[in-house]
């Protein structure tokens, strides 16, 4: 289990102790959103009981004739959830979403922006994989090996 009001002041600390962090905004008790200008957003929701903080970002959605190759990218990613240390992608309202569930139990600011940090590291990747302008790392390469968080 999580004490809510420790996560809040995470939240609280993350703007003012990090650089590239432009806003920081709570929606509700247990859900902030995370605004890094350029690299998009990532939402942060609190399970207190499960003591985990699921971290999502929109990744974008594939043009028609690229929606296949994309999705079964997607999917294989998941099938390979120990390589990629439990980084996940769903599908809501046509938009891909990347996830992680983050342990909270004994989060600390530090591993906070660092896990975040990571997490918008493979987003990127995805992001331009899903937009086309990129690739995503084969299985098993050292490129590969970087997008766990």
């Amino acid at each position: 289990m999580v004490e809510t009001a420790k996560i809040q002041t995470l939240m609280e600390e993350l703007g003012p102790a990090s650089d590239d962090v432009t806003g920081v905004a709570q929606s509700a008790e247990n859900f902030w959103a995370v605004d890094y200008d350029d690299a998009g957003i990532v939402t942060l929701e609190l399970d207190a009981d499960g003591g985990k903080l699921l971290l999502s970002t929109d990744l974008g959605q594939p043009d028609d004739d690229r929606r296949l190759d994309v999705y079964t990218a997607c999917l294989t990613f998941n099938y390979l959830w120990s390589e990629t240390g439990g980084v996940a992608m769903a599908l809501a309202d046509g938009e891909l979403i990347q996830m992680y569930a983050l342990d909270a139990t004994d989060l600390s600011l530090s591993k906070l922006r660092t896990v975040l940090g990571n997490f918008l590291e493979k987003a990127r990747i995805f992001k331009a994989f899903v937009a086309g302008t990129g690739n995503v790392p084969a299985a098993g390469s050292p490129e590969f090996e970087m997008m766990r968080i």
